[in-house]
């Protein structure tokens, strides 16, 4: 694996948890029902 196939997966990886976050708080502060996330 190249460093730059690395860095593009580390990005993506960072961009999908962020996501994941405003996603999981967006839901739980319109349906008050957190959702489980894995950690």
């Amino acid at each position: 694996m190249s460093s730059h196939t690395l860095v593009a997966f580390v990005t993506a990886l960072l961009c999908a948890k962020i996501i994941f976050g405003l996603l999981n708080s967006y839901l739980c502060y319109h349906t008050k029902i957190p959702i489980q996330v894995m950690k």
